[in-house]
């Protein structure tokens, strides 16, 4: 269905292809090179194809460094512009300058270093043949034949030429490649498994095959019948850090058919200021429309006014329930091994659920199937390498990264005692292995380990840990047909410590979660594509279990069991076109879950708050005995209307059902927080969800513009009486309220996608409510009005802008503005026997100071300056540049007079210089 964009393919190859509106001046041989006259719309090729390109046709000599001169892209246009100063236009705002030797021998050389002696050197090294033109992009080409130009071949209207195009080295698809058969000016792109297909009349056709990274190939095809062929790119430059995590076109924000749906580029992310100089991904998408925080610090994401375990994450199908390195300072996704990244935030389709506000997929890459290849950074806070390679030439290939901190020496330069004698670390572990059993059947086996361990002075700390192992089994039957299957098992396990004499404890608990899952595809022709699928889930919560901490402790050991459950789906989803202009994706998912034991279950009076004292009765179940069942249809739909070649209008409509709860009563979740399977007495979540958006493009994509609306109506949300107590409660329940919810907002977005600068501006107004309307009168909360959820922030923008200084070095800065989130507000306090008691407002009723921040930095990047061998850049970089002070949280003391003081705790009050030296071998 991703074929025959006309307009988008010629708005792609504008950008690639240099057009000419009028021919350049050649001047006569006797003539001066002065009168050359330069025309033209160079744009996104590199300077080195630009200056070939001119030497060829003004019969001049150019002379560089080709170590220096790097293969950047450039964005040029020319009208009757003198030779010599269309060079200097070229070469502006690069740090680069020519000098001339003659007429017609320039020596190009950055500004500061160019003098006589250099000019001369650098001529005298291509004199002797040391230095040589870097390899260029030039198009390569092949011939095809089908068929033979027989009377009852030539009356056929068309054929089809379908096949899948792969990496020439790797055997990797290759992704949104377009196909332009030039004399029809007719075209198609490659879908995420690299297939494609073109309908061509009979004849010899020429075809020119694009893609980012890879050389152009030329098809010179005769087809006479319908024809398949497997075709391979040849590699141009891609170094690890070019590659783009998102399969998607120039203006897939208007063409795709779903709305809400973002895809973050890995690039992206490690062009962004960071936090001790560390690209992360979730810091990453925090810079977009919809996506925050509570607060630095804080764990998870919260998504148009979801709560974070709203949010299944994804990494090769294996679900995480924690994300976090350092408490939410860093995510344990590792960069230089993702491939595709793609969060869901409006329109999800049905292949995914069991949560109710996003679903962030992250992709590995697979190994390199032919060469070795290496990378990583070090930084002051903590170090990654990454090794890739075969270990079976063209069959078996793997690739693993580690990442380690080694951030202590930092909290010993605190003046306070307490953070000088705390401490952080962390380290994670990822690694995938490919194997393909034929050209047509991949397995692979991937896997995840990481270790968290936070300590604060002597007195209490958290460890934490995540393993998850994946099988995955590919196979395409056909051109149409596919199938890929998953086998996951995931844990997470934590512990809370306190360190205090006699009262020392170590309080542990966790989750275990086994999957299967199978789909098929099938792509009917074009325009229809078709995908289905069962998936099963087990879900086996490790016992609280509660042990002495220190030698000295006298806490009694304790343990108390968990509920556990099993989840299941299936679900069938399809996309299409009905016309030019109308297209729709739409899906049904069919869940359910049931408790199982072994389990006692309590059973309350009813007219009266579950309390213990209202217990009335207690059910046992035995292993694996269904306990309680809940299941129900989700069904998706979305419909995009094209109005133009540049602009479209979307609508989406999203039930979903969460069958698995966080239970935590703190703004920003710690890693002892239970997940807790509903029961009989915590039903699922449901959300109803409804999106409209209008997208534009301008400039042939230069720009891009985005307006979106959504609201939710939530039900089955966990809500909680006051001074819950939730860990180690055998009567959860009794600490629990349910409420509904609603969530609604705005969402702009402006990006502008290239050039010297680009970046984008975000802006979101949102609420997130909730409401107890099912409690008793004495257990409401606000006496059952709408009250914000702990996460409602209303006011967010964002921008990040990126200024390409020259080539090699480039400048970023991104600012962040955000509503202060809800808290409860001390409003007095009363003595009653001498014991002073704080009156407290509704809940929620006040909000923290607004957040704001401004981070720099400043890269100098020699890696686009070489094909292969050793790359390597360094970042510079100042989070929190004008040392703002944004409170994390409020709370009140009594000074020395018995007066309430309000204070605001800081996690970060200061500007955080860093250095960071990345490589790539």
């Amino acid at each position: 269905m991703r074929c025959s964009y006309l307009i988008v393919l010629c708005a792609l190859f504008q950008h690639v292809l240099p057009a000419q509106s009028k021919p350049d001046t050649i001047p006569p041989v006797a003539a001066s090179i002065d009168d050359a006259l330069v025309n033209g719309d160079y744009r996104g090729i590199s300077l080195v194809d630009l200056l070939s390109i001119w030497q060829e046709r003004f019969g001049v000599k150019f002379y560089f460094d080709p170590e220096i001169v790097p293969q950047y892209k450039v964005y040029i246009q020319f009208k009757d512009d003198r030779f010599y100063a269309a060079l200097r236009k070229a070469l502006e705002g690069n740090n680069l300058a020519f000098s001339l030797l003659s007429k017609t021998t320039i020596v190009i050389a950055p500004r500061q270093s160019l003098n006589k002696e250099y000019a001369l050197k650098i001529a005298a090294e291509w004199e002797a043949g040391r230095y040589t033109w870097p390899d260029r992009n030039l198009a390569t080409e092949m011939s095809l034949s089908f068929g033979s130009s027989s009377t009852s071949a030539l009356n056929a209207k068309a054929y089809k030429f379908r096949g899948k195009l792969t990496d020439e080295k790797t055997g990797e698809a290759v992704i949104g490649a377009t196909f332009l058969v030039q004399s029809l000016e007719r075209g198609a792109a490659t879908d995420p498994d690299g297939r494609f297909e073109l309908s061509l009349p009979p004849g010899k056709h020429q075809i020119l095959v694009q893609s980012v990274g890879y050389r152009n190939l030329t098809i010179n095809l005769e087809i006479f019948k319908d024809g398949q062929a497997d075709i391979a790119l040849e590699q141009f430059i891609m170094s690890l850090d070019e590659v783009i995590v998102s399969a998607k076109y120039a203006d897939a924000n208007v063409r795709n058919t779903q709305i809400g749906v973002e895809n973050l580029s890995v690039k992206t992310i490690r062009e962004l200021p960071s936090l001790l100089g560390e690209p992360d991904l979730i810091k990453g998408l925090e810079t977009l429309a919809g996506v925050s925080t509570v607060g630095e610090g804080a764990a998870g994401f919260n998504v148009r006014g979801g709560n974070i375990d709203q949010n299944l994450v994804l990494q090769d199908g294996a679900a995480f329930f924690n994300t976090s390195h350092a408490l939410g300072f860093y995510s344990v996704f590792n960069t230089d091994i993702i491939s595709n990244v793609s969060l869901y935030k409006g329109a999800i389709p049905a292949q995914f659920g069991g949560r109710t506000s996003s679903v962030l997929d992250v992709q590995l890459r697979d190994g390199n199937f032919q060469e070795y290849h290496g990378g990583g950074g070090i930084g002051i806070a903590y170090s990654r390498l990454s090794l890739e390679g075969p270990i079976w030439r063209n069959r078996v290939s793997a690739i693993a990264a580690v990442r380690a901190s080694y951030s202590n020496w930092l909290l010993r330069l605190a003046r306070q005692y307490e953070i000088k004698n705390s401490a952080v670390n962390f380290y994670d572990f990822t690694a995938k292995l490919s194997f393909k059993i034929t050209d047509r059947q991949t397995l692979t086996l991937t896997g995840f380990q990481s270790s968290d361990y936070f300590r604060y002075s002597r007195e209490f700390g958290y460890d934490w840990t995540n393993q998850n192992a994946v099988l995955g089994w590919n196979i395409i039957f056909s051109d149409r047909f596919s199938s890929a299957f998953k086998a996951v098992a995931s844990k997470y396990s934590s512990s809370l410590f306190e360190d205090s004499a006699t009262q020392g404890s170590r309080l542990r608990n966790g989750l275990t979660n086994f999957s299967l899952r199978q789909s098929v595809f099938f792509q009917a022709n074009s325009d229809w594509e078709w995908m289905a699928g069962v998936e099963a889930s087990r879900y086996l919560p490790e016992d609280e279990r509660l042990a002495p901490y220190g030698n000295t402790s006298t806490v009694a050991p304790m343990s108390l069991a968990k509920d556990r459950g099993d989840e299941w789906a299936a679900f069938l989803q399809t996309e299409g076109k009905i016309s030019e202009r109308l297209a729709f994706s739409a899906g049904i998912r069919y869940s359910g879950f049931i408790q199982r034991g072994p389990r006692s279950v309590y059973t309350y009076q009813e007219g009266v708050p579950k309390e213990i004292g209202t217990i009335i009765g207690v059910e046992d179940y035995g292993e694996n005995e269904a306990i309680q069942q809940y299941s129900g249809l989700e069904p998706r739909f979305s419909v995009k209307l094209q109005l133009g070649p540049d602009r479209s209008i979307k609508a989406s409509y999203n039930l979903m059902r969460q069958y698995i709860h966080l239970i935590s009563n703190t703004a920003a979740a710690t890693p002892v927080d239970l997940w807790q399977v509903s029961n009989r007495h915590i039903r699922p979540q449901l959300a109803h969800v409804y999106s409209l958006g209008y997208f534009h493009n301008f400039q042939k994509n230069l720009w891009q513009l985005s307006l979106e609306a959504y609201y939710k109506n939530l039900d089955g949300i966990v809500a909680y009486k006051e001074i819950p107590r939730l860990l180690l409660n055998e009567y959860l329940e009794t600490e629990l309220l349910t409420a509904v919810g609603k969530a609604y907002g705005a969402e702009f977005s402006l990006r502008k996608t290239s050039g010297r600068w680009s970046g984008q501006l975000s802006y979101a107004w949102s609420r997130s409510l909730l409401q107890t309307r099912d409690a008793f009168p004495e257990e409401t909360v606000n006496e059952g009005a709408w009250f914000p959820s702990n996460f409602d922030q209303p006011h967010q923008i964002t921008l990040s802008l990126k200024r390409q200084v020259n080539p090699m070095h480039t400048f970023s800065v991104s600012f962040t503005y955000r509503s202060g989130r809800p808290y409860t507000t001390a409003e007095a306090g009363y003595s009653v026997g001498g014991v002073v008691i704080a009156h407290y407002s509704q809940r929620n009723e006040g909000r923290i100071p607004d957040y704001h921040r401004l981070d720099i930095s400043y890269t100098v990047d020699k890696t686009e300056a070489k094909e292969k061998g050793y790359r390597s850049n360094f970042t510079f970089s100042l989070y929190n540049l004008y040392a703002r002070k944004n409170a994390f949280s409020v709370f009140y003391k009594r000074n020395a007079f018995n007066q309430q003081q309000v204070y605001r705790l800081a996690v970060i009050g200061t500007a955080l210089p860093a250095i960071s030296y990345n490589f790539i071998f």
